[in-house]
């Protein structure tokens, strides 16, 4: 039997969960405890021994996210379940972590389940994870994003990346002190999270750091200080050159 808490300030929304949940899993769930808000999650987590969280990511009370500090224990896997906007839901994805978006979706809520079901081995990496995901919600104030390679962890400052090309699904990072990092993401999901006030997407495969550009040459492509050349679609060149050059 699994054993299931619902975290989340709409008791409509816990019942409506639980009724889905024994429907579509007869006889294999378990909830164990709900909870409304951040203080109330952080005393039934710690008295509760749960497989599987739901959880939402604003509380009445804050952001559950808050809830896990350096010292509280993870044994447990997470499903977030939200109704914020791209930016977060990025962020979630950045992490690495499954959501759900409201209104729940059966047809969804199954495929989250079944991952969970198939994953028999947990997780050891989920506190890096869900501090992944809390530094990319709070990412555009602090000028920064972490990328999350196959091995690593780096945290990158904005005005530190030159431009990011992507390649069949990865995403590399090319750094002005030369190095480069390569990641499992698309380019189109670190499009909505770095600011488009800092980065403009030239191109299908291209996203560059405006103040690091040099000039345009004819051929279609942007010189960068660091003497790197990034193309420029034809779709993208009025917009681009509008907006660097006028």
């Amino acid at each position: 039997m699994l054993k299931i808490v619902i975290i989340d300030d709409e008791a409509v929304l816990r019942k409506g969960l639980i009724n889905k949940l024994n429907r579509i899993f007869p006889g294999q769930i378990d909830v164990i405890a709900q909870a409304g808000s951040v203080s109330e999650a952080k005393v039934i987590l710690k008295a509760t021994s749960p497989d599987l969280v739901f959880l939402d990511i604003q509380l009445s009370d804050g952001l559950s996210l808050e809830i896990f500090n350096d010292d509280f224990p993870i044994n447990f896997q997470i499903i977030f379940i939200t109704a914020f906007n791209q930016y977060a839901i990025n962020a979630i994805k950045l992490g690495a972590l499954d959501y759900l978006l409201k209104p729940l979706d059966d047809e969804e809520l199954e495929k989250s389940m079944q991952k969970y079901f198939t994953n028999a081995e947990k997780d050891k990496t989920l506190k890096e994870r869900l501090e992944l995901t809390k530094h990319e919600l709070h990412g555009s104030k602090e000028n920064k994003i972490v990328l999350r390679t196959s091995t690593e962890y780096h945290i990158v400052y904005f005005d530190s990346i030159m431009f990011c090309e992507s390649d069949a699904g990865y995403t590399t990072f090319y750094l002005k002190n030369g190095s480069k990092v390569l990641v499992s993401k698309s380019l189109k999901e670190y499009e909505m999270v770095l600011p488009g006030s800092i980065f403009a997407r030239t191109h299908q495969s291209y996203l560059v750091n405006v103040s690091e550009v040099s000039k345009y040459d004819k051929d279609g492509y942007l010189i960068l200080h660091s003497k790197h050349k990034v193309p420029v679609s034809i779709r993208k060149k009025d917009e681009v050159l509008a907006r660097l050059f006028n």
